[in-house]
């Protein structure tokens, strides 16, 4: 395998590992000509002329649009179990973990650019819920759109819960591919790195006595006390943890201050990726294998080699967050006997058609 190709390749194990936002928008495989309805050009001249167009077409601000069939979509899901997947075990119908990092990805092979809608996990939205012994459907309820993946059978499943959720909530759009990924690797990925090095964004001093994976051990006041905001620090495997997964216990609490911090920590860590397998092509397989048990997806590794040889120098856009506001409330936790605070996120429902409308379809006729 060429030395372009193993790069190609580590990037991709990195970025899914971290679920991230900027470089995994890359891991799709190209569209089959019966891939959710996308229509190329010939296909739309025959559902035109045996009048058939009538479902590929959507009425928007006074104009008639069509999907854009130069665009294929990927939704990445980052969920919050802590353990590889070959040890990964749903205790019942609920278990699916939370999917704390949702971002769909749009690959316009026309333009050839990449943009992106990260959502936030606190969006209010309905969701499919399940009994938690049986399985049973009971409806759907207004939650946080991470719960949509704590139900299903199994992980694919929760997958599928998921991407129900997100369709619901961006009206019109579609998904093409889905990778999901949990955090169990997070550490692993920065001890192959030799450590991450990025800025801190935030101060991250008070973080001594958050809970960490078993494997890990605690974290001693040295490693939290140069966490200090601007202060730039390569990073131990503890604190890699730390700054992708405090939330509650640091600064204002808010998902959207994690979400800042997770994208720095991508942005460092793949540069940091790029420069090893620079140096040594070899890397590429070492990184490839200590990936391996952490993501789910539906494409080859040769679908995604041969994808970024065609996308790899796509423009990529920053993601869009939609207009939302948000709110938090009391709510009583009765296994605990206490009232715990939960964070709300509300959408502006316009502003998120807007951006599917605009990046999802084109004006019919052109």
């Amino acid at each position: 395998m060429s030395q372009r190709k193993k790069g190609l390749i580590a990037l991709i194990c990195t970025v899914v590992l971290l679920a991230g936002a900027l470089l995994a928008l890359h891991l799709t495989e190209p569209r089959t000509e019966d891939s959710n309805d996308l229509l190329s050009a010939e296909a739309q001249n025959n559902a035109e002329t045996n009048g058939a167009l009538s479902s590929y077409l959507v009425d928007w601000n006074g104009k008639r649009y069509r999907k854009n069939y130069n665009v294929e979509t990927l939704l990445l899901i980052g969920y919050d179990k802590d353990v590889p997947l070959s040890e990964l075990e749903l205790k019942g119908y609920q278990d699916g973990g939370c999917s704390d990092f949702l971002l769909l990805v749009v690959i316009d092979h026309g333009k050839e650019e990449i943009r992106m809608c990260q959502l936030d996990r606190d969006t209010m939205t309905p969701i499919h819920t399940l009994s938690e012994l049986g399985g049973r459907p009971q409806g759907t309820k207004v939650l946080n759109i991470a719960l949509s993946h704590c139900y299903g059978k199994d992980l694919a499943a929760c997958d599928r819960n998921t991407v129900t959720a997100v369709l619901d909530l961006m009206d019109h759009a579609w998904v093409d591919r889905t990778i999901s990924m949990n955090i169990a690797g997070i550490p692993a990925i920065n001890h192959l790195l030799g450590g991450v090095e990025m800025v801190i964004p935030e101060d991250l001093t008070d973080l001594i006595g958050m809970e960490l994976p078993e494997e890990l051990g605690s974290v001693d006041a040295a490693e939290t006390s140069v966490l200090t905001a601007g202060n730039t620090v390569k990073l131990t495997d503890r604190q890699a943890v730390l700054v992708t997964r405090a939330r509650m216990q640091v600064g204002d609490g808010r998902n959207v201050s994690r979400m800042a911090r997770q994208k720095e920590f991508m942005k460092a860590a793949a540069k940091q990726m790029q420069a090893m397998v620079a140096q040594d092509s070899s890397f590429a397989s070492t990184l490839v294998d200590g990936v391996a048990d952490i993501a789910t997806m539906d494409m080859s590794q040769g679908w995604i080699v041969n994808t970024l040889v065609k996308t790899y120098n796509y423009t990529v856009r920053e993601p869009y967050i939609p207009a939302s506001t948000h709110t938090s409330r009391l709510v009583y936790r009765t296994s605990l006997n206490e009232p715990y605070e939960i964070e709300e996120c509300y959408v502006d429902e316009e502003d998120l058609t807007r951006w599917v409308m605009e990046n999802l379809y084109v004006e019919y006729g052109t």
